[in-house]
């Protein structure tokens, strides 16, 4: 029996980007207060309890670094000239608050989200295994550890994922609020 020639392919990766960005974190944190103190309420999107602001963030000069910062990530992992934000917006997580499990399915190529204050047991971002027969396998082959992975937050943490991809967060468990910033792009060629 021959067993010299194995080969293992592994097929459609899905990567999620992470980075750091902690300048202006003060600055963008008192923004988000302010507009959470304006009349208007809140958007609800997959926010379970919390406060989302309206998705225009982008055009905000104080959220002006963050783009910049975003962008030129973009530009090196993707080779490309940047990125094009489409939709920014702030959300404030409560203790008890979360946000239920949902993707970005529109025309964008990546979403992400930018942490500007993250307590202690405020909740991790989970993504879901996009493949749906992975989900539902009575076992794992090379990885036995569920359909989910956890990525803890802090403060300054950017992620970058395909918009496609399942995600939510788990409730804030802190009497502290947890503040972030969820953005939408496309690459720009």
């Amino acid at each position: 029996m021959e067993l010299d020639n194995i080969t293992i392919s592994t097929l459609w990766p899905t990567a999620v980007l992470q980075s750091r960005f902690a300048e202006n974190l003060d600055a963008m944190k008192s923004e988000v207060y302010r507009l959470n103190a304006l009349p208007g309420g809140s958007i609800t999107k997959s926010n379970y309890g919390g406060w989302q602001s309206d998705v225009r963030l982008h055009e905000n000069p104080v959220f002006a670094p963050l783009c910049g910062h975003i962008s030129a990530v973009c530009a090196k992992v993707f080779k490309v000239k940047g990125a094009a934000l489409h939709q920014m917006w702030a959300c404030i997580n409560k203790r008890n608050d979360q946000n239920l499990i949902h993707s970005h399915t529109n025309n964008f190529n990546l979403s992400g989200v930018h942490y500007l204050n993250v307590p202690r047991d405020s909740g991790e971002i989970v993504f879901r295994d996009p493949r749906p027969g992975a989900n539902q396998a009575p076992y794992r082959l090379f990885k036995d550890d569920g359909d989910s992975e956890y990525f803890m937050p802090a403060d300054g943490l950017v992620i970058l994922f395909p918009s496609w991809l399942e995600h939510f967060v788990l409730p804030n468990r802190s009497d502290s609020d947890r503040i972030s910033v969820s953005f939408d792009l496309t690459l720009e060629r």
